[in-house]
């Protein structure tokens, strides 16, 4: 049992000192499965104006939206993610990998 606690403790040292590329990989995960839902629903939205405003208003969004994401969900799951020790930071992240390729599965 201490071996299996060591191991955990090693692969969650080495978890952490790599967070922030583990927590860029997570959110360009769930963008990408998510993403499309944000896109047809904003195409809902927008349906109905002219093509030029459209576009404009779909570019717009997006870079808002996506580039907003990408800058600032990495850093609040990092620091959520440093709020836990080494004996659980590697098992949940390996569980968060499950539930995202689950999910991945599923689509």
């Amino acid at each position: 049992m201490n071996t299996l606690l060591e191991f955990i403790v090693m692969l969650s040292r080495w978890s952490n000192s790599h967070l922030n590329q583990i927590t860029l990989a997570i959110v360009a995960v769930l963008l990408v499965l998510f993403g499309s839902i944000l896109g047809k629903y904003l195409k809902h939205l927008i349906g109905n104006m002219n093509i030029v405003l459209r576009v404009t208003i779909i570019a717009i969004c997006y870079l808002l939206v996506f580039g907003l994401i990408i800058n600032y969900l990495p850093s609040l799951l990092r620091n959520l993610f440093n709020q836990l020790n080494y004996y659980s930071l590697f098992p949940i992240l390996l569980l968060v990998t499950i539930l995202l390729g689950m999910i991945a599965d599923r689509r």
